[in-house]
Order: C-alpha cells, then sequence, then structure tokens
C-alpha cells in the first residue's frame, strides 16, 4: 500500500546507511519478485525515488513458475530501462527448471541475454538461485551428484564460460 511506503523508506535508507558506512562505494540493489509484471516494478520503482530511497540496481525474480521465466521479464525488463534510463538492473534471481541428464537448459543463456542486452550497459547481471538444484528441488540445477558429492554438469559451465566472451566480461 502507499500508504506504508515512508516507512518502508525509513527502513530501506537506514540500511542503506549502514551499509555506506561501512563502504560507501557499494552499490544497493532493491529486489521485487514480480519479474513478470510491469506495473508493479513500475510502481515499487517510482514509490522507492519518491520516498528518496538512494538504490543503484533494481532487481527483478525471474522463475518460470512464478513470474514467467525469460519471455515474461525480458519485455518487463526492456521497458523499464526505457522508462528509468539511469537506473541499472539485474535478475536477482532464476534458475533452470529442466536440466537433466548432462544437459544444461537454454534459459540460463535466456535470462542472460535478457540482462546483457539492455540499452545503454544498464544490465547489471543475473544470479542464479540455488544452483544445485531447482526451485522444485527436483531437478539438478548446475550440479549433479555422485554419492555425498557434487560436480558441475559440464554442459552448464560451458555455457558461461560462452556467455562471459559473447558479454566482453
Amino acid at each position: 500500500s502507499i500508504n506504508t511506503w515512508p516507512q518502508l523508506a525509513q527502513l530501506l535508507n537506514a540500511g542503506i546507511q549502514a551499509v555506506h558506512e561501512v563502504d560507501p562505494t557499494i552499490k544497493i540493489m532493491i529486489h521485487l519478485d514480480r519479474g513478470g509484471d510491469l506495473a508493479s516494478s513500475r510502481t515499487f520503482i517510482n514509490n522507492a525515488m519518491a520516498n528518496n530511497v538512494a538504490f543503484d540496481v533494481f532487481g527483478e525474480s525471474c522463475y518460470v513458475a512464478f513470474q514467467g521465466g525469460p519471455t515474461a521479464c525480458g519485455p518487463v525488463l526492456s521497458s523499464l530501462a526505457s522508462e528509468f534510463p539511469t537506473l541499472k538492473f539485474a535478475i536477482a534471481e532464476y534458475n533452470a527448471d529442466t536440466v537433466a541428464g548432462g544437459q544444461c537448459d537454454s534459459q540460463l543463456r535466456q535470462v542472460n541475454d535478457i540482462v546483457f542486452n539492455l540499452p545503454n550497459s544498464q544490465g547489471a547481471g543475473a544470479f542464479f538461485w540455488e544452483p544445485t538444484r531447482d526451485i522444485n528441488a527436483q531437478n539438478l540445477g548446475m550440479f549433479a551428484f555422485d554419492g555425498g558429492t557434487s560436480f558441475p554438469i559440464a554442459a552448464c559451465i560451458t555455457q558461461y564460460d560462452a556467455m562471459k566472451t559473447a558479454y566482453g566480461l
């Protein structure tokens, strides 16, 4: 509710101040779990700005099951980047829903392409949530298991190496 924004802003700004007391160069990201919902994301950013919350990056969740995955999150981030050209954007959490059998889900590349192809270098990165399994703990994530030992799925690591090169990182 808009009526609670002054209180939320007060809490966020206290946290930001504490972080900057440790190191004023630390970038601040606020995160919303509405990656497929442009109206909610826009409203959140506008309210944060109207209440003087000093953040550098706006992060979104981008799960297939909850936000619609890259298909839904891509247009939202693209619109937000156009509306807020001085703001950086990140996908603060995503995972691959169908990694199995030594293969790596194409969502890994799709999500990162969304962020790294935003105009004016507004993409700040994408963060794979729980790489050892998916959100429902049904798939492998980016690691396979043999007994009590986990090891990376080579196809996933190779895909990240390819993205690093493609994005000039």
